[in-house]
């Protein structure tokens, strides 16, 4: 309670009779007397609670996949009144099998100026569905100040592996292998010893893990050959099989004199296992012909449909209620503000590489996206009206040539020395490697470029920091979606592979171009450092790096508020996102002078 303190000045006034009748007043007038009240200030107050909603699943992408597990992290704060026995509750809306919710009831309290957390989890079954599940969520308190929201759960279903046999190849010739008549011809015959080589193939859209299988005779007059001797059955484990990817049982097989075929194939039959057990195979017969040559393999071309099932998917809250708060959904890219034109004679050049022409170089997962994206930026948030894009198929190597060739290339005769702002930005593959001169290097690796060439055919970082230089721009500023780690992008629904036939490496700096030294008027933005990978962000389908690169130009890096992005601003806020979101596996890194402002917002 406060306390305030009151004078009194107490004046006595007497009134005196005196004698022959006459009154005549007088005024006594004492000392001051201090003493103090207590005075309430602080009135009741009733609760006025928030209601902060977050959805955290395993691998932070905002779905709940099959067996995944997550919490739905419940932040309530209160501006109000103490709140006693606050009973938050969150409850399906229906019934949807598959999502487990072990308690969906607690008792909290909050007292003012506090804020209690509550963590539900949450947990996919294996058989959920597609789709998405509506949870009502409510904190209510005596006194009847509750609050009210919903939150809508993204699930995706497990991905299945499905596993089909391709097709079979015989040879009778070989060490351990024998023709009869010693007469080769690569065909099964009777007493002929010949290697069976079964081609696999996962066509599934799941991986499967733990592979074993047996292959059994179901004639006594067909024996399989090993180590040690005959057998009726062969059994064994094989490698994990991705999206796609193939593998191969050999076994060597003997039909004995007293074999007599009938029907299509010989009676030879496979069973298989996968960790999950959805892509078993029970007792298949293998179409292995008997004297007649084999049909080889049919391979077919998987390419996986995870990340676009899951482009519409995304946890989302609902709530008219201004006091329910929620960072669960991200920002769609393609809101782009409108930005002043600062940078009047500027031009972009906008580079992403996602597929290669060489069927050996792994793809760069959203990296077309990417550049398109990035385009508009240039154009509408930063107002430069020469962009100039260039997406697969159109990032050869002789084209990345004739554009930033200092001495004959297209910017050579576009850029007007000391007045042009020149802007580069880059997604898809990087590759450390030594150039010709046996200098540290990475190479940006072109549409066409050929995978074991890629020193030769790809394009040196160092020359292209050197071109740029000697190009004499008023400014240069170079972004590098991409890891030069000599590894792809990865993602949750991609994973990392080697671009270039190499163990992944850590690059060397210190012997490569750095231009931004002696030019203040040069700088770099890369997406992470040497020793680590560029991921993919697949709810916003682009980089991780690109889309807070993106979401920073919307506006949300103009940390003081006053219409201006810095670049000092933009790289803290991509910096500190990225690597958040990457729980510490991606740093970008950013080299040169960022005190200059890159975009005006109108």
């Amino acid at each position: 309670m406060k306390r305030s303190t009151f004078h009194l000045l107490v004046t006595v006034v007497a009134v005196l009779s005196i004698a022959a009748g006459k009154a005549e007043a007088q005024s006594v007038t004492s000392n001051s007397i201090s003493f103090r009240v207590e005075d309430v200030t602080e009135m009741f107050m009733p609760p006025d609670l928030r209601l902060n909603i977050q959805f955290i699943d395993a691998n932070r992408n905002n779905i709940l996949e099959a067996e995944e597990t997550g919490i739905i992290r419940l932040s309530i704060s209160n501006k109000g009144g103490d709140a006693g026995q606050v009973k938050v509750s969150v409850k399906p809306q229906n019934s949807f099998g598959g999502l487990k919710i072990e308690k969906n009831e607690f008792i909290t309290s909050v007292e003012q100026n506090s804020t209690s957390v509550i963590d539900v989890p949450v947990q996919a079954a294996i058989d959920i569905n597609t789709g998405s599940s509506r949870l009502d969520i409510v904190a209510s308190e005596p006194m009847g100040y509750d609050i009210k929201a919903m939150l809508e759960v993204s699930t995706f279903e497990f991905q299945k592996a499905k596993i089909k046999i391709s097709g079979v190849e015989i040879s009778d010739s070989g060490k351990g292998l024998k023709a009869y008549n010693n007469n080769p011809d690569n065909k099964l015959q009777n007493q002929d010893v010949a290697m069976a080589s079964v081609t696999l193939q996962n066509i599934g859209q799941g991986e499967a893990r733990n592979i074993q299988y047996k292959i059994v005779s179901q004639d006594p007059n067909i024996r399989f050959l090993t180590m040690s001797g005959y057998a009726d059955s062969i059994s064994g484990n094989l490698d994990d099989l991705l999206v796609g990817q193939t593998g191969k049982i050999d076994f060597r097989i003997t039909p004995n004199a007293h074999y007599k075929h009938k029907g299509e194939y010989v009676p030879v039959f496979l069973t298989l296992s996968e960790s999950k057990g959805f892509a078993n195979l029970n007792n298949v017969q293998i179409p292995l012909p008997f004297d007649a040559a084999a049909v080889a393999p049919k391979v077919i071309k998987v390419e996986g449909d995870r990340e676009k099932l899951m482009a519409s998917l995304g946890t989302k809250v609902y709530s008219e209620d201004s006091r329910v708060t929620s960072d669960s959904r991200i920002k769609d890219l393609m809101v782009i503000p409108t930005g002043e034109a600062i940078y009047s004679k500027a031009i972009a050049v906008v580079i992403g590489t996602e597929k290669y022409q060489d069927k050996n170089i792994p793809a760069a997962p959203y990296a077309e996206r990417d550049a398109i994206v990035m385009a508009e930026y240039f154009r509408k948030a930063l107002g430069i009206k020469d962009v100039r894009l260039m997406t697969n198929s159109q990032v050869t190597n002789m084209e990345l040539k004739k554009t930033f060739d200092s001495s004959k290339g297209k910017l050579r005769n576009a850029i007007v020395p000391g007045e042009t702002d020149l802007f580069i930005y880059y997604s898809g593959h990087g590759v450390p490697m030594e150039n010709a001169e046996g200098r540290k290097d990475i190479f940006l690796v072109p549409y066409d470029v050929d995978r074991d060439w890629i020193r030769d055919e790809g394009f040196s970082l160092n020359k292209l920091y050197a071109d740029l230089g000697n190009l004499r721009a008023k400014s240069v500023t170079v972004i590098l979606d991409a890891c030069f780690s000599g590894g792809t992008r990865s993602s949750e629904a991609y994973s990392s592979k080697s671009i270039a036939n190499q163990k992944l490496v850590i690059p060397d700096y210190s012997d490569m171009e750095q231009p931004w030294v002696y030019d203040s008027n040069f700088r770099v933005f890369t997406s992470s450092r040497g020793d680590q990978a560029s991921l993919g962000y697949d709810r916003s389908q682009s980089g991780l790096f690109t889309y807070f690169l993106a979401v920073g130009l919307q506006g949300d890096a103009d940390k003081d508020g006053n219409g201006k992005v810095t670049m000092r601003e933009l790289v803290d806020f991509v910096g500190e996102n990225v690597n958040k979101n990457s729980e510490g596996r991606q740093s970008p890194q950013f080299f040169g002078n960022a005190d200059f402002v890159i975009e005006k917002i109108q």
